[in-house]
């Protein structure tokens, strides 16, 4: 499977756009809900239940640390899209920090927060739209994405969000999964068979997300890396 993570640093500040200003998004946010919340299972079983003291979180970690401690001192971190919240429990476990997770599906948050409660952790979690955010400018210091944007038939809403709540030199995580690999092609294969459809919102930009973000950022970040991780879950 490859992963392909982008680092940017804010560089200016993203004040609040009108409504007439903000550019409108196209995705089906019903649709979106209705996926999300019918992949719970799913999502909880294999990284909640069945994997998570076996997952190979240390090979992101390895690669996603360095830019995090970028990030302002005691500041926040903002995971979009958490899902059950796997990742940012396991951020939680190498590195003390004050993690919110955010998710438009309320299964999942309910995932989260359950695993929550049973660990002790102390992420705090919320359902929430990434195209509107509930904070105010420049709350957090790190903003973390992992396989999320994909899910956006535009990324210049969700992108000017991310840049509204964070903090001047804050920093902007993306881990985004490569849409031709093995891994990422089985999955697919195994949510048909249980009759789970493709996310309705979902496009092919995986292979163009990198050239899609770069345009999508460059008035408020400046990119920092870009690579490729290589690697075969257990």
């Amino acid at each position: 499977m490859a992963s392909t993570p982008g680092t940017w640093v804010k560089t200016m500040p993203v004040s609040h756009r009108s409504s007439e200003a903000r550019p409108e998004s196209s995705q089906d946010k019903t649709m979106e809900i209705r996926f999300h919340n019918a992949c719970s299972a799913e999502y909880w079983k294999s990284y909640l239940l069945t994997t998570y003291e076996t997952f190979p979180f240390q090979i992101y970690w390895r690669y996603v640390s360095p830019f995090l401690a970028r990030a302002p001192r005691n500041s926040r971190l903002l995971e979009l899209g958490c899902g059950v919240g796997y990742f940012g429990f396991k951020i939680e476990d190498c590195q003390d920090c004050q993690i919110v997770g955010i998710d438009i599906s309320t299964n999942q948050i309910a995932a989260a927060d359950w695993f929550k409660r049973q660990r002790g952790y102390r992420s705090t979690f919320a359902v929430a739209d990434i195209e509107q955010l509930p904070f105010q400018d420049g709350t957090f210091g790190a903003i973390f994405v992992l396989d999320v944007l994909h899910h956006f038939p535009e990324l210049d809403v969700s992108v000017a969000e991310a840049a509204r709540v964070l903090k001047n030199r804050g920093v902007f995580v993306v881990l985004e999964p490569n849409p031709v690999s093995p891994a990422t092609l089985l999955r697919q294969a195994r949510r048909h068979l249980v009759g789970l459809r493709p996310s309705p919102n979902e496009t092919s930009c995986g292979l163009r997300l990198r050239t899609h973000l770069a345009s999508s950022m460059q008035t408020a970040f400046r990119i920092v890396a870009c690579q490729t991780i290589r690697f075969i879950p257990t």
